[in-house]
């Protein structure tokens, strides 16, 4: 059993448990921020911008190239592109929810084939097409194509895909370690680029003849555009703005997040696993994953909430290692205010228990069982654990939170209520659970005295 709380996302979103009960929505992304300035900061092995060493790329402002309308569109269509296996959260909607506010373009989320895109760490988003759809649409191509970091790395279709609308003219725009699917897509040999600084040594020694920059929020080469990590995404995404709607429309879009300047400078290094940063990390996450139980939080979807706010939160949330979040909603699909469609879970029951546990306690009570001891265990059998990758690192999960449930039955109950746990708990689903029959010697209520049947 998991504890549950509400979050309720807005223009602010409520807590309903924890000490501050109102935070404005930029506040989300600085709690976001906490984790993923200090992951998402390149590594100083790479070219510094500030600072290019002879031979190595020179440093240069960033700045896209001014829209220039083209294709007959009489805004600029933005696809940006995710994958159904994997696709992360604020990498996606970072980009898409800050042009959106701009209102200077046209926007299509698109995955990589028909169906829901599993974002990670959480939540679950409906695309409007896929990458055949899109095709189908828009035969003339995007004016600009975002690619967040995505699980699968290597898919074919999208990798074909992104090369195609390279040669039909569109700019390619990367977050974080979406990079790594534009570099296997062959587009930045002879490029500058930059990216999530945990993938540096591999970028290097896969794509020799890609310059890499470090200590940049982001760098533009032409129709090759790159952002580091999360706390890049938001002023790449401004700076995309800029371009398309001019200086004063990315101000005004700039002001509803708190900020005011999206230039490339950054001090990335000094957010790297130096200096005594590396074990206070390990410690938090090794105390959050194995000491503390996985607490439930849910998001409260409400239609034309700030799509924003949703990502940032629902990733902060993710991101400490104690805590899974998910998307509640009487109705099965809810459109945010950014016109991006989420799938709905059906809110937990409303005294906080995992749902899947009050069918059980139901049937035993059916049956005379009233007491149990219900307790939150971890647990390693066939599911084997699970792998999670944080922001470009790969670790493996190897116990699973479990309920544990505890019943002690008279002999001539035991029979009826494996019947009633096994009919209640069956999902026909890896995971089900086991039962187990032990023999109690003895039975003494402490207060009365009594012993054996009359003491349970």
């Amino acid at each position: 059993m998991r504890r549950i709380a509400r979050l309720h996302i807005g223009a602010s979103f409520e807590r309903s448990w924890f000490p501050m009960s109102r935070l404005p929505a930029i506040s989300t992304l600085l709690a976001s921020l906490i984790l993923g300035a200090l992951l998402c900061a390149p590594s100083a092995r790479a070219i510094d911008a500030a600072t290019a060493t002879p031979g190595a790329a020179a440093a240069a402002p960033e700045h896209f190239a001014p829209y220039v309308a083209r294709n007959g569109h009489g805004r600029p269509l933005v696809a940006v592109v995710g994958d159904n296996a994997g696709t992360e959260l604020t990498d996606f909607v970072v980009p898409y929810a800050v042009l959106q506010r701009s209102g200077a373009a046209d926007l299509l989320a698109v995955s990589t084939r028909p169906g829901p895109m599993a974002m990670r760490p959480a939540l679950r988003l409906r695309p409007d097409t896929d990458l055949e759809g899109f095709d189908a649409w828009h035969p003339e191509g995007a004016d600009y194509v975002v690619v967040p970091a995505l699980l699968r790395q290597d898919e074919p279709a999208l990798l074909a895909w992104l090369r195609a609308q390279y040669a039909k003219g569109a700019t390619i725009v990367s977050i974080c370690d979406g990079v790594l699917v534009v570099a296997n897509a062959g587009l930045l040999e002879g490029h500058r680029a930059t990216a999530h600084w945990a993938t540096e040594g591999h970028r290097r020694k896969t794509w020799p003849k890609t310059d890499w920059v470090a200590n940049t929020r982001y760098v533009v080469d032409g129709r090759l555009s790159s952002s580091a990590g999360i706390s890049a995404a938001i002023p790449a995404s401004l700076a995309l703005v800029e371009a398309i709607a001019g200086h004063d429309r990315a101000m005004q879009v700039g002001a509803t997040l708190g900020v005011d300047d999206w230039s490339t400078a950054h001090d990335s290094d000094a957010f790297g696993f130096g200096g005594g940063n590396l074990w206070p990390l390990v410690q938090v996450n090794l105390t959050n994953r194995w000491f503390h139980r996985r607490d439930r939080f849910e998001i409260a979807l409400r239609p034309g909430m700030d799509d924003l706010a949703l990502a940032l939160t629902a990733d902060a949330w993710s991101r400490t290692g104690r805590g899974e979040v998910r998307g509640v909603a009487a109705a099965p699909e809810v459109q945010g205010g950014s016109g991006l469609l989420w799938f709905a879970e059906a809110p937990a029951a409303a005294d906080g228990k995992v749902q899947a546990l009050e069918p059980v306690r139901i049937a035993l009570s059916g049956i005379g069982v009233e007491g149990m001891t219900v307790s939150e265990v971890q647990g390693y059998g066939r599911q084997k654990g699970h792998t999670e990758i944080y922001r470009g690192a790969e670790y493996k999960v190897a116990f699973l939170p479990k309920v544990k449930i505890e019943a002690v039955v008279a002999d001539d109950q035991v029979e009826a209520a494996v019947g009633a746990i096994s009919g209640a708990a069956n999902k026909g689903s890896i995971g089900d659970g086991k039962i187990f029959v032990l023999d109690v010697l003895d039975a003494i209520r402490i207060r009365t005295g009594e012993r054996g049947a009359s003491a349970v």
